[in-house]
């Protein structure tokens, strides 16, 4: 497995300077790169980005989660994707429970999860998580 694992951004240098060092601290040499794609931050996201371990950080030609996501899924190098929101951990093992899948045979997965933040939306997204369905995952 070589992982691209991807994060679209707006706005998130905050989170960033957590997030990045934690998934550096839990990389091996699965994790082929890390790639923020921003939808254009009025703060210092990509500089954030670049200072705390991502391996590409760009601007997307074009904003919004899904057209970010795509755009750096065609820059990604590696054979395996893996997304994560800036404002969430992915759990410790992370690159061994994602290549236990695969060796399972799994084509897509994902995790329950939960944001670090107090608003209702977000909270009523994370609770959706514990349903099998993609309309959940975020």
């Amino acid at each position: 497995m070589r992982l691209s694992l991807i994060i679209p951004t707006l706005n998130e240098a905050e989170n960033l300077a957590v997030l990045l060092p934690y998934l550096r601290q839990k990389a091996d040499r699965r994790l082929l790169e890390i790639i923020v794609v921003d939808a254009g931050s009025s703060d210092d996201t990509l500089t954030v980005a670049t200072d705390h371990g991502a391996d590409v950080a760009f601007k997307a030609k074009h904003p919004g989660r899904g057209p970010q996501m795509n755009e750096a899924a065609q820059r990604a190098s590696g054979n395996t994707l893996y997304f994560v929101h800036a404002d969430s951990r992915p759990p410790v093992d992370f690159l061994d429970d994602i290549e236990h899948a695969l060796e399972k045979g799994y084509q897509v997965g994902g995790y329950r999860f939960r944001f670090d933040s107090d608003k209702v939306l977000l909270k009523i997204n994370a609770w959706f998580t514990r349903f099998p369905a993609l309309a959940c995952r975020g």
